[in-house]
């Protein structure tokens, strides 16, 4: 007997798929229709890491020593003002860095969507006003970019 068989992932007769197919033809799909629909984050859902440096940071070096994954770096840029990196790709969004810091001046944004093709941009360093929040772009569809797409004249040789 195979190990297909044994783990009963074979099915012996041609036609028991069907039943599978019938039975399930009324269910929702376990998946969304992502970006389409956006997922609904829970209120203690851990994204990126936010410096604000306005909160009063006074350069205690907490989050630093607390993040696991040398992540969070806190330099000093002047006169009790401290500028914060954040490498989000070794980053594990675990918060502890904000759970440690004293002045809460680091917390836990809902972004999630940071894939990037090239890991220099994966840097994040806060020195002045944070970023304003992200407002969702809205995604042309294929034919919409075929219609928008400017013609480009022909060039004669």
């Amino acid at each position: 007997m195979s190990k297909h068989a044994a783990a009963g992932l074979v099915h012996t007769r041609p036609g028991a798929i069907w039943r599978e197919i019938t039975k399930n033809l009324g269910r929702k799909p376990a998946t969304r229709m992502y970006p389409k629909e956006r997922p609904v984050l829970p209120p203690n859902f851990r994204g990126r890491p936010v410096f604000n440096p306005k909160g009063g940071c006074v350069g205690c070096m907490l989050c630093v020593r607390d993040c696991p994954s040398d992540a969070v770096k806190i330099s000093k840029i002047g006169e009790k003002q401290f500028s914060a990196t954040f490498n989000l790709d070794n980053c594990i969004y675990c918060g502890q860095c904000a759970d440690s810091c004293a002045k809460k001046v680091i917390s836990m944004s809902k972004e999630f969507e940071l894939a990037a093709f090239d890991r220099s941009t994966l840097t994040n360093t806060t020195d002045s006003d944070p970023p304003p929040p992200k407002v969702a772009e809205t995604k042309l569809s294929s034919e919409e970019v075929a219609c928008e797409t400017p013609e480009i004249p022909e060039t004669k040789a």
